[in-house]
């Protein structure tokens, strides 16, 4: 998946130094347009902004079968991911009409794939998916390491394309169509084709940037909770933690203070021994007041 490169406010920006979710609420208050890409060892993905909107979030995992995941829990994980050193945040001012065109991917719908230059040429399939009018897109791998593509379709216009050489070098515009159906003649490609639906941009429509006025607990807390909770549980802890924290309607990164009672209520029930749990209460009780 090749998106636009926009213009490039950010970049190499590493996730050691970065408190994600005030930057992406920083970005929230300049009425950002455009999208945050996140780069790690095989995984990569973004969150899509439009006016200062979260409007959707995209993560993309695997290497040769490629997992794309959207919505709220590609949002929740990019975040958490985000707690690991080693990865890379650049950020991509683009038009409104460009952003929602990428931020609707996730809603995809295969119509076509591994479609081979010998037997369709790509200017007949940009000229077919224009006459169905569908919202869409087309990815192009190019044969002989040549690089890769995608151009995007919507109510029979071509609303944006981009290609992205062997080095990841990104063009695009009518130039980067050029080059596609050049590079697609010259070497052959194979080409997908999917559907999607702009209904699908704004899944994180509601997901605005956290209130100033409500405090956050700092995300070591809940660290702390998931190893008590293991001495407890076993391994699963973690896992538990963060499936109670989901269920209220938060995450690792972003847990309103308020609703530390209410976390506590949800896993004092995973503890079967009484004096264990009780002791799991004052020991969470204890914590709190370090935060």
């Amino acid at each position: 998946m090749i998106f636009p490169n926009g213009v490039i406010l950010k970049d190499n920006l590493y996730t050691s130094y970065i408190e994600i979710t005030q930057f992406i609420n920083n970005l929230v208050s300049e009425e950002f347009t455009g999208y945050v890409k996140l780069s790690f060892w095989e995984y990569y993905g973004y969150i899509f902004l439009d006016n200062g909107n979260i409007i959707n979030a995209m993560e993309v995992s695997g290497t040769t079968k490629k997992e794309l995941k959207g919505g709220k829990v590609a949002y929740q994980n990019l975040l958490h991911k985000c707690r690991d050193n080693d990865g890379q945040i650049s950020v991509h001012q683009l038009e409104s009409e460009q952003t929602v065109t990428c931020a609707m991917v996730t809603g995809r719908q295969p119509l076509h794939e591994g479609l081979t230059t010998d037997y369709v040429k790509l200017n007949k399939l940009i000229s077919k998916v224009q006459d169905e009018e569908n919202w869409g897109y087309i990815e192009i791998l190019i044969n002989d390491d040549q690089g890769e593509g995608s151009i995007f379709f919507g109510e029979g216009i071509l609303r944006e394309n981009a290609y992205a050489d062997s080095s990841g070098n990104i063009i695009e515009g009518d130039a980067a169509l050029e080059k596609l159906l050049e590079l697609s003649e010259k070497h052959g490609a194979v080409f997908s084709v999917y559907k999607t639906d702009i209904e699908h941009a704004y899944m994180l429509q509601s997901q605005q940037a956290v209130s100033q006025d409500e405090e956050m607990i700092d995300p070591a807390f809940l660290d702390q909770i998931s190893d008590e909770l293991t001495k407890l549980v076993g391994p699963m802890g973690p896992i538990i933690v963060e499936e109670k924290v989901e269920e209220l309607d938060a995450s690792l990164d972003q847990f309103p203070k308020s609703k530390t009672n209410q976390l506590l209520e949800l896993l004092e029930p995973e503890i079967d021994d009484g004096e264990k749990m009780k002791a799991f209460t004052e020991t969470f009780f204890a914590l709190l007041k370090n935060y």
